[in-house]
């Protein structure tokens, strides 16, 4: 098998592989999640917030960092809106 064959081959495996674990072209990269809680008041701000809390448990179950850009919150503690920076582990942040 000839060289070029064979880093085609390669990438081919990569490329299944991350279809298969359901890897975009996307994902290979940091990402930025903000949330709104718009209109609703403040059952609208309480979703805001366990939406919130969702993702950031889904991200430190990954291993992924989370770093607060900015947040608004209300006096009971859910969000107008909030930003955060999503760091993964590398490649696919796998």
């Amino acid at each position: 098998m000839d060289k070029n064959r064979a880093q085609t081959v390669i990438k081919e495996i990569a490329d299944l592989k991350a279809e298969i674990s359901g890897v975009g072209k996307y994902d290979k990269s940091d990402a930025v999640l903000t949330i709104f809680a718009g209109a609703g008041g403040d059952d609208a701000e309480d979703w805001a917030k366990i939406l919130f809390e969702m993702y950031r448990k889904f991200a430190a179950n990954r291993g992924w960092e989370m770093e607060l850009v900015h947040e608004n919150r209300n006096d009971h503690g859910g969000f107008r809106n909030v930003t955060v920076d999503i760091k993964g582990k590398g490649a696919y942040g796998i």
